[in-house]
């Protein structure tokens, strides 16, 4: 049996040299204000920092107010491409929610051939890009995209939809302002020989009465008063198309119009079997004289060009309005006349002058809306009115 295991005392601590206690005694007192201080440097810091995430939530906050009250989109992408911000414009304009946008904005954007999105790489790019919202309505983009630091990039658009339509608007009244100095000086030193020629004609037709002539003679002389009455339309065609005109817009269904202009061609030369289909009885806001006269100008191109062949005119509903179409059977629109068919003096008949369609594209614009042409696939030509729908802001109001 093994003898009991006996403990023995840890030897004594060395004495300390003489001083040595002092000194540990100093060190210790330095470390606890050391640490004392660092205590309370990082309750300052924690204090500090409180204030400053406090600042930032102030600051985010007032961001994210500035963003979401401003009228211009924007939405940001990173270097990926994924969007990592869109405000609340971007939506209203583009008219899509934001996890749309979110998923898709880079896709919506692809319009005519060139992504919206995407920066050039040579820093901020600024366009003009018509994008199509889901009911149908084409909108007009001013549209900037700026690269940033990190390899993403900010896009920033806003709707000129209709800064365009009232720069449309200005420049047609520059224009036509333009032509009626040129219309006024043309037409004092036209009609003033051409009063004088149909007088003379007058003193001639009853000289030639009196004295009997022949019947070749009297076709010569009923060409001469039919070419002073071309002249003389002609005349009065350039100064409808020159003079500034002055609408009264009030709301009156489409419907409407159509009926009375189609009514007032019933009795043209060369009548033409009209059938009207109206499955729009919207109101737009019109001068009814002026637009009833630009749709019979229409009209009467079409009767024209189909030799009195089967005319079709629709009303129906148009993305931020109604559209009135008309349809017929002839020979169509030469493409290379398409681009110029609303000038002035551009006609596809041989003894047409043009001013007729040039007035009725002039008072589509002034109403706001638009006149374009182009040739149906079963052969004829299409000519298509569209006018913006009434608004409650302005019912009715003058133009010009």
């Amino acid at each position: 049996m093994s003898p009991p295991s006996v403990l023995m005392p840890a030897p004594a601590a060395p004495p300390l040299a003489p001083g040595a206690e002092a000194e540990l005694k100093s060190a210790f007192a330095s470390f606890e204000r050391t640490a004392a201080n660092m205590v309370r440097a990082y309750r300052e810091l924690e204090v500090r920092a409180a204030q400053v995430d406090a600042q930032l939530g102030t600051t985010n906050s007032t961001l994210r107010g500035v963003l979401e009250s401003m009228p211009s989109g924007l939405v940001t992408r990173d270097a990926e491409g994924s969007v990592t911000l869109v405000n609340h414009a971007a939506s209203v304009i583009l008219a899509r929610p934001e996890e749309t946008l979110r998923r898709d904005f880079g896709a919506l954007l692809d319009v005519d051939g060139a992504p919206l999105a995407a920066p050039d790489g040579d820093g901020r790019v600024t366009r003009e890009r018509h994008y199509v919202r889901p009911d149908g309505v084409t909108l007009v983009l001013l549209w900037t995209c700026t690269p940033t630091a990190e390899g993403g990039s900010l896009s920033l658009f806003s709707d000129v939809t209709e800064l365009k339509r009232l720069q449309a608007q200005i420049t047609a009244r520059e224009r036509f302002a333009a032509l009626g100095e040129t219309a006024a000086t043309l037409t004092h030193q036209v009609r003033n020989p051409l009063h004088a020629l149909r007088g003379f004609l007058s003193l001639l037709q009853r000289e030639l009465d009196d004295e009997g002539v022949s019947a070749a003679a009297r076709r010569y002389l009923d060409r001469v008063h039919a070419g002073a009455d071309a002249l003389e339309r002609v005349v009065a065609g350039f100064l409808d198309l020159a003079r500034e005109e002055q609408l009264e817009l009030r709301p009156v269904p489409a419907g409407d119009i159509a009926r009375s202009a189609v009514a007032a061609t019933r009795g043209r030369p060369q009548p033409s079997r009209v059938t009207l289909e109206v499955v729009c009885e919207d109101d737009v806001a019109v001068d009814a004289v002026h637009l009833e006269q630009a749709l019979i100008n229409v009209l009467d191109n079409a009767r024209e060009a189909s030799a009195g062949g089967p005319i079709h005119v629709r009303v129906a509903p148009c993305p931020g309005g109604v559209a009135i179409a008309v349809e017929d059977q002839g020979p169509g629109i030469p493409p290379e006349l398409l681009p110029r068919l609303f000038q002035a003096f551009v006609s596809t008949k041989a003894r047409g002058n043009g001013l007729g369609l040039a007035y009725a594209r002039k008072i589509a614009t002034l109403h706001g809306g638009s006149l374009r042409a182009e040739n149906r696939a079963q052969g004829g030509a299409r000519f298509v009115l569209e006018l913006p729908g009434v608004t409650a802001a302005s019912q009715i109001r003058k133009v010009g």
